[in-house]
C-alpha cells in the first residue's frame, strides 16, 4: 500500500490521499484472521459533486424562504410590537432630552402591551413620586447641611475664642504659680526672720528680765541709802539742836563772864586776876558762839544738802520703781510678742504649705488647661475638616440637584 500510495498511513475506516496533486477518499477493512485490507478510493470532487448540487439548490431555496419569512415577519412584528416601539419612545424621552415623567403609554391596545403599558405607567409614576421625594429630600439635606456647616463653623469660632481664653487663662495660672512660689520663698524667708526675732525677743526677754533684777536689787540699795539719808536728816537736825544748846550756854557763859568781870572790877586789885580769867572766858565764849553760829550754818546747809540728797533719792527711788514696773511690763510685752512670733512663725508656715499646694495645683491645673488646649485644638481641626466635608457635600447635593431639575416632573 505504501508502495502504491507513498505516505499513506494504513488505518482501516475512510482517510484522505492525496495522489498526483488531487484529494482522494480512501476507505480501508482489515481481512479477518489475515493481515490483508480490502479498501476503495475514490477521487472526492466526484464524489461529493451531486451532494454540492444539492446543497446549493437547498440554500438557494431556503435563502428565497427566508427573505420571505422576514418580509412576512417583519411586517407582523411591526405591527405586533408598535406599543413597544411607544414604549421605546417613552423611555428614550425617560432616559435623555427633558427627562419627562409625565408621559404616559395607552392602555387599550392588546393585553400583553396594556399590562406593560400599565406597568411602565405605573414605574414612571412611582419613579416621578421617588424623584420628586429625593429633590424635596435633597433640599432638606442641604438645608440641613447648611445649618450644620454654619454650626461648624460657628463651633470653630468659639473653640478659637475659647483657646484664646484657655491660653490667657494658661498665661495667668503660670503668673499665679510664679506668684506662689515667689509667695512661698517669701513666706519662707519670713518664717526664718521671725525665728530669729523670736530668737532675739528670747535673748531680749532674758536681758530684761535680769534688767529687773538689777534694778531691784538697785531699788534695794536706793532704799536703803534713803532710810540712812533719812537718819542723816535726823542727825542733822539733832546736831543744829545741840548748837543751839551750845549757843545757849555759850550765852549763858558770856554774861556770866561778863558779870564776874564786872564784879572783879568792884573788887579792885583783889578782883583784877579774876577780871583777866572772866575776860578769858568771855572772850572763849564768845568764840564758841562764833563757831557755833558757823557750824550751825553749816549744819543748815548740810541740812539743806541732805534734804535735797534724800528728795532726790526719793526720786530715784520711785523712778526705779516705775523702771522695775516697766521692765516688768517689757517683760510681759515681750512674752506677748514672743507668743505672736510663734503665731506668726506658725501661720508663715502653713502659708508655706498652703502656697506650695498651690503651686502644685496650679501647676495640675496648668496641665489640665494644656490638655484642654490640645483638645480644644484637635475640636477645632475636626470642626474645619466638618467644615470642608461640608462643603463638598453641599457642592454634591447641588450636583444632585441639578441632575433632579433635568426632569420634568
Amino acid at each position: 500500500m505504501t508502495d502504491f500510495v507513498p505516505n499513506a498511513e494504513v488505518a482501516t475506516g475512510i482517510s484522505e490521499i492525496w495522489i498526483n496533486d488531487a484529494k482522494y477518499l480512501m476507505s480501508l477493512e482489515l481481512v479477518s484472521g489475515s493481515d490483508w485490507y480490502v479498501g476503495a478510493v475514490v477521487n472526492e470532487e466526484l464524489a461529493f459533486l451531486d451532494f454540492s448540487r444539492l446543497i446549493k439548490k437547498t440554500l438557494a431555496f431556503t435563502a428565497v424562504l427566508i427573505v420571505i419569512i422576514t418580509f412576512v415577519l417583519f411586517a407582523v412584528i411591526r405591527h405586533l410590537f408598535k406599543p413597544v416601539g411607544e414604549l421605546r419612545e417613552a423611555l428614550k424621552n425617560v432616559a435623555s432630552g427633558e427627562a419627562d415623567l409625565t408621559h404616559r403609554l395607552r392602555t387599550d391596545t392588546d393585553k400583553e402591551f396594556a399590562e406593560l403599558g400599565h406597568y411602565f405607567n405605573q414605574f414612571v409614576a412611582n419613579l416621578h413620586s421617588q424623584i420628586l421625594a429625593s429633590k424635596d429630600l435633597s433640599i432638606l439635606v442641604k438645608n440641613h447641611a447648611t445649618l450644620t456647616q454654619s454650626a461648624a463653623h460657628e463651633t470653630e469660632q468659639n473653640v478659637n475664642k475659647q483657646m484664646d481664653e484657655l491660653n490667657a487663662l494658661a498665661t495667668a495660672i503660670e503668673q499665679m504659680t510664679t506668684a506662689a512660689e515667689e509667695t512661698a520663698k517669701s513666706t519662707l524667708e519670713a518664717a526664718q526672720s521671725a525665728s530669729d526675732v523670736e530668737s532675739n525677743v528670747l535673748h531680749g526677754v532674758d536681758i530684761v528680765r535680769e534688767t529687773e533684777s538689777n534694778i531691784q536689787r538697785l531699788s534695794g540699795n536706793i532704799h536703803l541709802v534713803s532710810t540712812q539719808s533719812d537718819k542723816l536728816v535726823e542727825s542733822t537736825k539733832s546736831i543744829g539742836s545741840i548748837l543751839e544748846e551750845i549757843n545757849e550756854i555759850a550765852n549763858q557763859t558770856n554774861l556770866l563772864a561778863l558779870n564776874a568781870t564786872i564784879e572783879a572790877a568792884r573788887a579792885g586789885e583783889a578782883g583784877r586776876g579774876f577780871a583777866v580769867v572772866a575776860d578769858h572766858v568771855r572772850l572763849l565764849s564768845l568764840k564758841t558762839q562764833e563757831a557755833t553760829k558757823e557750824i550751825h550754818a553749816k549744819s543748815e546747809q548740810l541740812l539743806l544738802t541732805t534734804s535735797s540728797i534724800s528728795d532726790a533719792i526719793g526720786v530715784s527711788e520711785r523712778n526705779v520703781k516705775g523702771a522695775v514696773n516697766s521692765a516688768r511690763s517689757a517683760t510681759d510685752l515681750l512674752s506677748v510678742v514672743q507668743q505672736n512670733i510663734e503665731n506668726i512663725s506658725v501661720c508663715t508656715g502653713q502659708i508655706a504649705t498652703a502656697a506650695e499646694e498651690q503651686c502644685n495645683v496650679s501647676g495640675e491645673v496648668s496641665r489640665n488647661t494644656q490638655q484642654i488646649s490640645k483638645l480644644s485644638q484637635q475640636v477645632t481641626e475636626q470642626a474645619e475638616e466638618t467644615n470642608h466635608y461640608m462643603d463638598i457635600q453641599i457642592a454634591e447635593i447641588d450636583k444632585q440637584q441639578s441632575i433632579l431639575e433635568r426632569f420634568k416632573l
